[in-house]
């Protein structure tokens, strides 16, 4: 990763090409090989496009079984008694013609990447002949490559392969004439840096923001109320 950042910050090029070069910093992905398929919650980007991409592959037999992993709900999702994303991909990939009895549901123990990931290690500690493709946003096929290798035992890595969806909200190859996607690589390189130095480790991502929201809301407008009364 340093000797990536090394070339391109010392080999002159036009601004575009070193902008696009930054993108070999975040992806990294693997062939499709016929094995199951994950994706998670929290791809919300993608989610549609991961869903229908999902079902076209299990119809057309590329892969074999679909693996949909669900991040616990915050306080607000039970709240609103939010249907668990694992519940909904489920119902939706059933609809697209995917059989029930190719579609297994997890639910991670965290919010965070790492731990998903790792919910996927004991998925295929208990299935030990399967293989399985992570599906995910392009620009987090290196991030994903990195929590593998880290955190993971090697043979259960191994069995991992990383595919990146294409990018919804942007245009990757031009990703800095837009909002979203300098927002977006520049959080997947953040993302990154941490997990290379946190041993692959990730951060919560939107684990608080929900929560957070419902409290700022609340404190809002109690003082808002307590203004009105005085």
């Amino acid at each position: 990763m340093l000797i990536i950042l090394i070339a391109l910050v010392a080999v002159p090029a036009p601004r575009s090409a070193f902008l696009r070069c930054c993108l070999f910093l975040v992806i990294s992905e693997d062939k499709l090989i016929n094995a199951d398929v994950v994706t998670f919650s929290h791809q919300s980007r993608g989610q549609t496009a991961g869903l229908n991409q999902l079902a076209q592959w299990a119809k057309q037999e590329k892969v074999n079984h679909v693996v949909l992993i669900g991040r616990p709900p915050t306080r607000t999702d039970r709240c609103q008694a939010s249907v668990p994303f694992e519940q909904l991909g489920r119902d939706q990939l059933i609809r697209l013609g995917v059989p029930p009895n190719r579609i297994d549901t997890i639910t991670s123990t965290g919010r965070d990447r790492a731990t998903e990931i790792a919910a996927l290690g004991q998925h295929l500690q208990q299935n030990t002949a399967s293989k399985v493709i992570v599906l995910t946003d392009r620009i987090s096929t290196r991030l994903y490559h990195q929590i593998c290798s880290s955190t993971l035992d090697a043979e259960i890595a191994s069995r991992i392969s990383i595919v990146g969806l294409p990018e919804q909200m942007f245009d990757l190859q031009n990703w800095w004439h837009s909002r979203a996607g300098v927002r977006n690589v520049v959080i997947a390189i953040l993302e990154l840096l941490h997990a290379y130095a946190h041993g692959g480790q990730t951060v919560p991502g939107e684990t608080w923001d929900a929560e957070q929201y419902e409290k700022d809301l609340c404190e809002w407008t109690a003082e808002t109320m307590a203004a009105d009364d005085g």
